[in-house]
């Protein structure tokens, strides 16, 4: 990490680690290629720098990532669609654990959530119109109705 991610060994060696791990082979993983680490840090503030910095300096062959739980996990790749299109129109977007935060010009917050329920994007609060949200309700309806069709073509 002293390397990677250009920090001091002595910085490094003061941040407080509950417990670190390898995490066994995902199915499909070669048995060459090294597993990956979980590490369980005991402040936020400390991970928070670290992921941080690892955005920042992007360090070759090292990836950070944050464990999610499966819904939040389903939530992000379910918004994931609505990020990408928001991105296209050239608009500041993130995702924020299971959010999604669509800033305009003028600094215009939209907040889109995931939800589970209904199995639908939807806007928590708007302040500014995309469209955004419109247009991909209406995909996902078209994308809903050729399924509905093929469907009704299979019980004939």
């Amino acid at each position: 990490m002293t390397t990677k991610l250009e920090m001091e060994a002595e910085r490094v060696e003061k941040i407080p680690m509950e417990r670190a791990h390898r995490l066994p082979r995902f199915p499909g993983q070669k048995a060459g290629t090294p597993r990956n680490v979980m590490v369980k840090l005991s402040f936020w503030k400390d991970k928070d720098g670290i992921m941080s910095k690892a955005r920042r300096i992007k360090p070759e062959g090292v990836f950070f990532m944050e464990d999610f739980s499966d819904t939040v996990r389903t939530a992000r790749a379910k918004l994931k669609d609505l990020l990408v299109k928001a991105r296209e129109a050239e608009l500041k977007s993130y995702l924020s654990y299971n959010k999604l935060v669509v800033v305009d010009a003028e600094n215009k917050r939209n907040v889109y959530a995931y939800d589970e329920d209904t199995d639908l994007v939807s806007a928590l609060r708007t302040t500014f119109d995309d469209g955004l949200l419109r247009d991909h309700e209406q995909e996902q309806e078209s994308i809903s109705d050729r399924d509905d069709s093929s469907k009704s073509e299979d019980d004939k």
